[in-house]
């Protein structure tokens, strides 16, 4: 692992922090972790720094926090993408985490199937599994505020804030035929809302909302394209202008 993911309670606070259980057998399994050797850990939800080791065994990881630092600041990207299969859903996550972006909207399209909504991925035990991995690999501790919606016609009624979105804001909807994005980023941006349908696409009413609001169709060329494939490229070319 990259670094450690501490979370509430294990003693962040006091300077010396104390895991125990499963996580602390994995760290030992890895060999990484012996008296006296100097690791990277994070704060879920908060700053990262680097410890000291002074106890490792199978159940049990203490370390003495002699060092810590702020955590990179989020970006101002907001991403809604149609929930898909959860392998899929799981791939997203972790952009969405590794990227830095300020929120991640999933939401149940027509087109996807109901039994996605029921998931295990999302419950809120495994969603903060998932995040903590991605949060480890980076060694950065802020991640995006997760949202799951299961009605795309809810989620249109209860966020036109986000879908309006500032005038500085670049907002684009991810759709087979639209545009190239160059044509929609040559002015200046501040922030984005990037929006991906699930496997099955976007239905015309829900394309409409987007197009409605003021999205642009953003097409990413002839070649069809995987959800999470459509997400990181369009990520890749507007992280730089959302600072």
């Amino acid at each position: 692992m990259n670094s450690l993911v501490v979370f509430e309670n294990e003693g962040w606070d006091e300077r010396r922090v104390t895991i125990e259980g499963e996580r602390a057998h994995e760290a030992y399994q890895t060999g990484e972790y012996e008296v006296g050797a100097e690791i990277r850990v994070v704060v879920f939800g908060g700053e990262k720094g680097i410890g000291r080791v002074v106890e490792c065994a199978r159940d049990r990881l203490v370390f003495d926090v002699i060092r810590t630092e702020s955590s990179l600041a989020l970006r101002p990207v907001d991403l809604i993408v149609g929930l898909a299969r959860p392998q899929t859903t799981k791939k997203v996550l972790q952009a969405a985490v590794m990227s830095g972006v300020r929120s991640l909207h999933l939401v149940h399209l027509a087109s996807g199937e109901k039994s996605y909504l029921d998931a295990h991925l999302l419950r809120d035990g495994a969603l903060r599994e998932e995040i903590a991995k991605s949060l480890a690999q980076i060694w950065e501790g802020l991640y995006p505020k997760i949202h799951i919606h299961r009605s795309f016609h809810r989620f249109v009624r209860d966020h036109q804030e986000l879908l309006q979105g500032a005038s500085t804001a670049m907002r684009i909807v991810a759709q087979p035929g639209g545009v190239p994005l160059d044509h929609v980023r040559d002015v200046a941006h501040d922030a984005a809302v990037i929006a991906v349908g699930s496997e099955g696409g976007w239905s015309d009413e829900e394309l409409h909302a987007f197009t409605a609001a003021g999205f642009s169709r953003v097409g990413l060329g002839e070649r069809v394209v995987r959800v999470e494939v459509a997400l990181l490229y369009l990520l890749g070319q507007t992280l730089s202008l959302a600072k």
